[in-house]
């Protein structure tokens, strides 16, 4: 356990070395998509409209329900409700802060349903893991993160 902690010691002082050198933006921008799409995110996109275009594009018709796991704060509802206004949401979210900002935000959609659940491969109970109550980096899965100060 002392020597993962003595890692992980490293690990920040590395990172907080390589962020201290005075990197082009341009630059920047080229490691922080590698490491994107090295996590399996981004499809190539700069926002979440434009990642909802690229998901979207793949249909070839107008889903009938839509299901948005981890829902957090909407955001990814928000887009797909201006493109699908008639579509079923089943918004999914574990975090108690998250579900009740989204039970407020879609008060006035009867076409959207809100469930304070997480989803997962087995029935139970298991504790949330995230660096602040509604993050979006809450997992069921316990990561270790390192935050640079």
């Amino acid at each position: 356990m002392k020597k993962a902690s003595k890692d992980f010691a490293f690990v920040r002082v590395l990172l907080k070395l390589f962020f201290s050198i005075p990197f082009p933006r341009r630059t920047l921008y080229a490691i922080e998509r590698l490491c994107a799409l090295k996590q399996g995110k981004g499809w190539g996109a700069a926002t979440i409209s434009d990642e909802v275009d690229c998901c979207t594009m793949l249909l070839n018709r107008t889903p009938n329900v839509i299901i948005d796991i981890g829902a957090n704060y909407g955001l990814y509802t928000d887009e797909l409700l201006k493109r699908y206004p008639d579509s079923t949401y089943f918004l999914f979210e574990p975090s108690s802060l998250c579900y009740q900002r989204l039970i407020q935000k879609y008060t006035e959609f009867d076409n959207v349903n809100i469930f304070s659940e997480a989803v997962s491969d087995f029935a139970g109970t298991t504790p949330l893991y995230s660096n602040i109550e509604g993050s979006g980096l809450a997992s069921l899965t316990k990561k270790t993160l390192i935050i640079l100060e």
